[in-house]
This record gives structure tokens, C-alpha cells and sequence, in this order.
């Protein structure tokens, strides 16, 4: 590469002219230089408008407020974004006026087509400006407008999350449970608060196992495809059921770091296993949609759009883990100001019939994560499967009005005591059997203050970036788009599919990838699941389900990097306590979610 240098002389000179220049000499010049900082002020960051405008504004921006009577800070905040837009396309239209005006008067003389053709074509150039202001403030009006609509449709603006699933350091009986109002939720998640203030043994009936075709027929009256678990490549695994023939029973699996093969049980228990790979976001959150297709009909394009109404849904086996999952991406999907609205309608139309553990896998650790083994919310019906001897029958209890309906319908028996000490006795034996513990005290933290531990070193050696964790993992939610045109050119089509963070692709931008190894990425999907999912959402991204460990080639264990990282956290402060050693490292400035 050859580089050119300036030669002395050539320093000199420039030296010698750069110093001739002193700016404007004329009074006349003077005055224009002194104007170079001045600008028209519509675009500036802080709004300052001349005495004369000043009530204008002051008068404007109350209608606003009057007229949308906010509810929280972010809702006023966007009436006076409108205020201010709306402001600031008075004064460009103002100003379009008065341009119009003096061009018209120059040329007052000519007739009027011609006199208009003369004026716009001496002022085209301040117009055309106008213009592209008078459109840019009312896309600023209109994304506000819009962002304020979104927010009271959802109503979250100023809500906190309805699901904190990190345990907190003492019980606050006292303290009011939050409740979440999403109308896109389902009645079952929309109005009920995170503890059922019922209990089980208050509404809980009894139905016997030979009651689900019968139960099987209920929801499929009431037009429900019904989802759940079911045997097929040596996994259990969701897909629609025809019949209660289809579910899995007298099965059960082997679930440990990297291991999971199904065993078969010496009872006929229908839901005697815990979760395969698959999980309830294959339906509501699909690994693959179409977004929208465009077709050439002859010289048109016809754009085709999935159909507004997705089927309804019933899901039958839902884990108390994977009820947390489902309120989690809730939240994700559906709590913000930009639903999405394809999850919503799925949502919406999904009936939910809740199991509660009756065993614990290998790899679980729900009751460390404070969502399991019994469900307590975000359900219609909950069974829980009771074995006594010769006796199969399950427990049942409704948590909504169609839960209500369809229990009334089936005409249960009311359990008797013994029965709810039964069914309380098969929960609480799966909570003391946990496979796995998490200590979540102050997780947040802890991992915000370990960066850079060695431990995010040693987990990249073993690492295979095969993203089988973020596939399995019932939370996990992002995605990519995807553009196909056929050979023909006759049809494209506009594709999102699941993607995850361990892949080089998935955080590239113009310049290379920004997690560029796998000590990043690991890193970042941990301590994102952990830690900075209380800063995005509210709550943890983790519901203790296990899928990530049992389906890891390698068997990484999230519950044994977190121990490891503390146990040297723990010995770290204890040094720093018995040298006199005050203070901590800075928790890093952002975490990338």
C-alpha cells in the first residue's frame, strides 16, 4: 500500500494561506456568518417557542391531555409527544402559507394559472423542504398515536410483571398479589391473580380415569383441537390426540445431563412422566409461519395473509413449570406497546387443562424457581392423578368459567377429604424428589458481578453451540425472518422461524458477529435467562423445567454453573473479609439481551 506524504514545502504553504484567513471582512459578511449556527428550530430536541406561541402551545397541549386523560407517565408522555408533533405541524403549515403568499404576490400581475406555475417554480425548493417536515412530524403523531392506542389496549404501560418467580428473602403474607388485565390473555390468565385465593379442596371434584372420553368429548363440542402428550421416536411429545387411547399411558423417562430414554411403568398412569422435548410454544409461538405471501396474478400482485382466527385449542397435560412458561412469553409477546398479534389470537382461542407432578425428573428444579410441581395459576381445569391400589381417579379442580362449565357438564362428585389428602400427598412427595437445586438468592446480582469468571472459560470448552438449549427451552422467543421467491418468480413469501443466540448469524451486523465466541454466547443466554430478564420483564427467564440440561449432547448443567460461580463468589468475599478488603468489582455496564 503506498502512503503519500506531504512534502515540507508544501507544509509551508498551506501554513502561509491558512493564516491569510480571518473570516469575513465586510459588514455585510459578518452579519451572514453570524447567522451559521441558526436554524428554523422544528427539529431540535428541546422545544423553545417564541413568546407569541407559548400560549398556543400551553392551550394545545392540555386538549390533549383533557381529551386522553392519561393513566401512567408513558401514557402522558405520548399525549404530549402528540401535542408537541401537532405544534410543530401548525408552524409548517404556517409557514407554507406565508411562502404561498409572498411567491403569489410577486407575481401579481399574471393570470392566474400562469401566476401559480411562476410562484411555485421560484419557491419549489423551500416547498418540497416544507413538505418533507410537515410529513415527518406526522409520522410522529401517528407512531404516538398509535403506541398510545396499543398501550391502553394492553393496559401495561404502567404494570408490573404478574410473574416473579425468584423467591423472596422473607414471606409478605400481607402483600397484595399483583393481577394482570391483558384482554388479549385468555380469562384464565387475564383476572386471576398469581395465588388463587381458593383452594383445591373448596371446588375440587373427582373424576375417575375412565371419564376422559368423556371429558375428550366436552371440549371437542365446544370446537377444541385437543394437543397433548403422546409417544413417537422414542419421546413423549404434544401433538393433537384423537382419543384418550393416544396418551402415553403406563410410560414414563429416564431424565439426566444428557441422557433421556423412555421405561415403562408397572401402573397404567396416564401422565406418570414429566416434559419431553417439546414444549407448549410449538403451538402458540410455531418454529416456522408464514407472515405473508405475494403472488403474481397477471399484471397485479395479490398478497396473501394467514387466516385472522387460528384454530381453537385445547391443551391438555400442561406442567406447572410450563404454565409459568406460558405466562412468561405472555408477557414477552402480549405485555409491551408492539404485540404480537399472530401469539395473541393463538392465545386467546387455547384452553389450558393443567396436570400437577406426580413425580419429579431427574433434571427438574422447578420448586427452587418457585413455579412447581402444583399449579396455582394460568389454567382452566388442573387434574392431579391419584394411583390408590385398584383406585385410578384424578382430582379435578376449575379455575375459570369454561373450567367451571365443563365440570358441571361432566357431573363430577365432590372429593372427599381423604381424596384431597391423597392428591396433596402425590404433590408434595414430586417437591421433596427434585433432580436438581438452583440457590436463586440474588442470582441477579450475583451474575452481574462475575462477568468475567473463568467458570464462562471452562462451560466454552465443553460448549458445541448446537443451540438444542434455546430449541427445548419453553421461554425462549427469538426469531428471524426469512424472504423465498420461487425460480418462476411467480410467488414470494415471507417466512419467521425460530432462531437462537448461540448461532455466529444471529447477533452479526455489518463489520462481523458481536458475539463471536462461545464463551459470549453462553454467557449471554445464561446471564440473560438469570439476570437480565428481571430488567426486560419482570421476572426470571428460567421456570426450572430441566429440558436444557437433559437435552445438552454434552451435558452442561445450568444448575452446576450457577453453584460454581457462587461457591467462588463465596470464597472470593471471604478472603477479601478476612484481608480487610473492602469493596466489589463493578457490575458490568450492559448486559446485551
Amino acid at each position: 500500500m503506498e502512503v503519500l506524504v506531504a512534502t515540507q514545502r508544501q507544509i509551508e504553504s498551506a501554513r502561509i494561506n491558512g493564516a491569510k484567513s480571518r473570516g469575513p471582512k465586510t459588514p455585510a459578511g459578518k452579519r451572514r456568518s453570524s447567522l451559521n449556527a441558526c436554524k428554523h428550530g422544528l427539529t431540535s430536541r428541546i422545544m423553545a417557542p417564541g413568546p407569541e406561541s407559548v400560549a398556543a402551545f400551553q392551550q394545545l397541549f392540555a386538549e390533549y391531555t383533557a381529551d386522553f386523560r392519561p393513566a401512567s407517565p408513558a401514557e402522558a408522555y405520548l399525549a404530549g409527544q402528540m401535542a408537541v408533533a401537532m405544534f410543530r405541524l401548525n408552524q409548517v403549515w404556517a409557514a407554507e402559507t406565508e411562502i404561498w403568499s409572498r411567491a403569489l404576490a410577486r407575481y401579481e400581475s399574471f393570470p392566474m394559472p400562469e401566476r401559480l406555475a411562476l410562484a411555485f417554480g421560484a419557491e419549489c425548493m423551500a416547498l418540497m423542504s416544507i413538505q418533507r417536515y410537515e410529513s415527518r412530524f406526522e409520522r410522529q403523531y401517528e407512531l404516538a398515536l398509535t403506541r398510545l392506542l396499543a398501550a391502553r389496549k394492553v393496559g401495561t404501560t404502567s404494570e408490573k410483571s404478574f410473574l416473579q418467580n425468584e423467591p423472596e428473602p422473607f414471606p409478605q403474607a400481607a402483600k397484595p398479589r399483583p393481577t394482570t388485565h391483558n384482554p388479549l390473555l385468555p380469562w384464565s390468565l387475564r383476572s386471576t391473580p398469581i395465588m388463587p385465593t381458593t383452594t383445591a379442596e373448596q371446588s375440587a371434584r373427582v373424576m375417575e380415569a375412565s371419564d376422559f372420553n368423556r371429558l375428550f368429548g366436552a371440549l371437542r363440542n365446544r370446537g377444541y383441537r385437543i394437543q397433548g402428550p403422546t409417544t413417537r421416536d422414542g419421546a413423549i411429545v404434544y401433538e393433537e390426540l384423537e382419543s384418550p387411547a393416544d396418551l402415553p399411558a403406563g410410560w414414563t423417562e429416564e431424565q439426566n445431563g444428557g441422557t433421556y430414554r423412555l421405561k415403562k411403568r408397572k401402573d397404567g398412569a396416564l401422565f406418570g412422566f414429566n416434559v419431553g422435548p417439546h414444549s407448549w410454544k410449538k403451538f402458540l409461538h410455531p418454529p416456522v409461519q408464514r407472515l405473508w405471501e405475494a403472488k403474481r396474478v397477471g399484471k397485479l400482485i395479490q398478497i396473501e395473509r394467514p387466516p385472522d382466527e387460528p384454530p381453537k385449542m385445547a391443551f391438555l397435560g400442561v406442567r406447572s413449570c410450563d404454565l409459568h412458561a406460558i405466562a412468561i412469553q405472555d408477557k414477552v409477546l402480549t405485555g409491551g406497546l408492539y404485540v404480537d398479534t399472530a401469539y395473541a389470537a393463538r392465545r386467546h382461542n387455547t384452553l389450558i387443562v393443567a396436570v400437577n407432578c406426580s413425580k419429579a425428573g431427574g433434571t427438574c428444579f422447578c420448586v427452587s424457581m418457585n413455579t412447581g410441581p402444583k399449579a396455582t395459576t394460568g389454567f382452566d381445569i388442573a387434574l392431579t392423578e391419584v394411583l390408590d391400589h385398584d383406585h385410578h381417579y384424578f382430582v379435578a379442580e376449575a379455575a375459570s368459567p369454561i373450567g367451571h362449565e365443563i365440570l358441571d357438564e361432566l357431573a363430577l362428585p365432590t372429593a372427599k377429604e381423604s381424596e384431597n389428602a391423597a392428591a396433596g400427598h402425590v404433590v408434595a412427595r414430586a417437591a421433596a424428589h427434585m433432580g436438581r437445586t438452583m440457590d436463586t438468592a440474588g442470582i441477579k446480582e450475583l451474575l452481574y458481578a462475575n462477568y468475567e469468571h473463568p467458570r464462562w472459560e471452562n462451560v466454552a470448552a465443553r460448549c458445541l453451540n448446537c443451540a438444542n438449549c434455546t430449541l427445548v427451552c419453553p421461554t425462549c422467543f427469538c426469531t428471524t425472518v426469512e424472504d423465498n421467491t420461487d425460480l418462476t418468480g411467480a410467488s414470494t413469501e415471507r417466512v419467521q422461524k425460530w432462531d437462537s443466540c448461540f448461532t455466529m448469524q444471529y447477533s452479526y451486523i455489518h463489520g462481523g458477529s458481536i458475539r463471536a465466541t462461545a464463551k459470549a454466547r453462553y454467557r449471554q443466554w445464561m446471564t440473560h435467562k438469570l439476570a437480565t430478564w428481571f430488567d426486560q420483564f419482570g421476572s426470571s427467564g428460567c421456570t426450572g423445567c430441566g429440558r436444557c440440561i437433559t437435552w445438552c449432547p454434552v451435558a452442561i448443567d445450568i444448575t452446576e454453573e450457577v453453584h460454581a460461580i457462587r461457591e467462588t463468589d463465596k470464597r472470593n468475599t471471604t478472603r477479601k473479609a478476612t484481608h480487610g478488603i473492602t469493596g466489589a468489582l463493578p457490575a458490568p455496564a450492559s448486559v446485551l439481551p
